[in-house]
């Protein structure tokens, strides 16, 4: 199934109407997109007035996403250093 990708603009139009009393079902009704997609719109756009995932997130969340990045480039650095060491070794050249 596509993924559908909406616009800011009609994001804040859907929790405009949800604010303004429509219910969730009235808006899938009305505009075809699913229901915890406009619960999880509202939820944002409340919290941060950001759709953007990671406007959203928690300090520990963004912990988190920093040290698997840093762990991800250590690790690459020492791959590289072992596999440079182990096949470019001279007793490999023997």
């Amino acid at each position: 199934m596509a993924k559908n990708h909406y616009t800011d603009e009609f994001k804040q139009q859907i929790v405009g109407l949800y604010k303004m009393g429509q219910t969730p079902e009235q808006l899938v009704n009305d505009y075809q997109i699913g229901k915890s997609t406009v619960c999880k719109w509202a939820h944002q756009f409340s919290n941060s007035g950001s759709f953007k995932a990671k406007d959203n997130r928690t300090l520990e969340e963004n912990e988190i996403i920093q040290l698997r990045k840093k762990v991800k480039l250590e690790w690459q650095h020492f791959l590289g250093h072992f596999l440079y060491r182990h096949l470019f070794s001279k007793s490999n050249w023997r």
